[in-house]
């Protein structure tokens, strides 16, 4: 099956656990590029769900990357509304998980 999509996720702190991470790796079309959080501490758990994704700490290297189209935005928080209206602003389209 070809690959159709090129995300990047933004990953903030879930008190809903993890079950978004299970749901994305179903999905075998889609290619996790890179990941960026704003936690040093989910690192483990994010590179051990998504190993060859990239993890940055700088949303502006994911911002930046031309074949990322498409972020992801997992979990919901009011917080990430900023983070949101930079990823819009940077002409990337959003899907808020």
């Amino acid at each position: 099956m070809k690959n159709l999509l090129i995300g990047g996720i933004i990953v903030g702190e879930s008190p809903l656990g993890t079950s978004w991470k299970l749901d994305l790796q179903q999905h075998t079309e889609i290619i996790i590029r890179m990941i960026w959080t704003s936690e040093p501490s989910l690192e483990d758990s994010i590179l051990q769900a998504f190993p060859d994704a990239k993890l940055v700490y700088d949303i502006n290297e994911l911002l930046q990357d031309p074949e990322i189209t498409l972020v992801l935005i997992a979990p919901r928080l009011e917080a990430e509304v900023p983070v949101i209206g930079k990823v819009l602003q940077s002409g990337k389209h959003v899907r808020v998980l």
